[in-house]
């Protein structure tokens, strides 16, 4: 199912508008007022764009040189204020209807496989028994499982794959190739045991990377829901992941110590 935010974008009246913005140039105020219509509608968008996604990429995408530089016509004597506004108008537009293309590639991408949503984190993945090795099904409760682990997890479990603790190091370095081994080559879903997948989405283009890796596996699974019109739990041990998922109304489950990894050094 389309999500609400998802359904508001593609029915969003001033991406068809915006064409009209430059109309307003012929009118009584001249230059500011096209200026300011231009602003209205760069606003209007932006908060749009605010409600679908945390992505910074996404929701700055209207900000560009061309942008601020309107911000600051005064007036006719500026150069060819009229050109300049039509021009960003018309790249504005075609940004946000291959915005709204490629989202609706990722609702087909993620919605392709059903079963509850369990979003991976990196210390469940080093700290617990591989993903293969878990009843998940009996972990959720749930009869069918689907498994996601974020890009952003698996380049920290890249990075660990150096730790100085020789015991995450050797974790990172069995799982990767295992890992990688049971996706599609894209990140599609792959088989773990009955009723239970394990896939990693990988979307095109740039994407929003926050120093804080939490930060974006937190906005990864705010996300997911407004693409696929279902819940993603995060599945997580640490426990200010667990506040922090809790605050923004995310559910989270802990799986039982009994599938912890045995002894030494597991922190991450």
């Amino acid at each position: 199912m389309v999500s609400p935010p998802i359904r508001r974008l593609r029915h969003y009246d001033p991406i068809m508008e915006a064409g009209n913005v430059a109309s307003v140039a012929t009118m009584p105020g001249g230059i500011p007022a096209l200026r300011d219509a231009y602003l209205m509608w760069a606003e209007m968008v932006e908060q749009q764009l605010a409600s679908l996604t945390r992505d910074r990429v996404v929701t700055g995408m209207l900000q560009t040189p061309r942008y601020w530089h309107i911000r600051q016509i005064e007036s006719r004597m500026d150069a060819r204020p009229v050109p300049l506004v039509e021009a960003e108008i018309t790249a504005q537009r075609d940004a946000l209807k291959d915005l709204v293309a490629e989202l609706h590639a990722r609702i087909d991408r993620l919605s392709a496989t059903g079963g509850m949503i369990a979003v991976l984190d990196t210390n469940i993945l080093l700290q617990y028994e591989e993903p293969w090795k878990v009843p998940w099904r009996d972990v959720l409760s749930a009869q069918s499982v689907r498994l996601i682990v974020p890009l952003r997890v698996v380049e920290e479990l890249d990075a660990k794959k150096y730790s100085r603790s020789k015991r995450l190091a050797s974790r990172a370095r069995a799982l990767l190739p295992r890992l990688e081994a049971r996706i599609g080559r894209d990140g599609s879903p792959g088989p773990v045991a009955d009723g239970v997948t394990i896939e990693v989405p990988i979307e095109q283009g740039s994407r929003w990377r926050p120093a804080d890796a939490d930060e974006e596996i937190l906005a990864f699974c705010v996300e997911l829901p407004q693409l696929v019109g279902a819940p993603a739990t995060l599945v997580t041990a640490d426990t200010a992941m667990r506040l922090r998922a809790g605050a923004q109304g995310t559910p989270v489950v802990a799986p039982s110590d009994d599938y912890l990894r045995g002894g030494g050094d597991t922190s991450t």
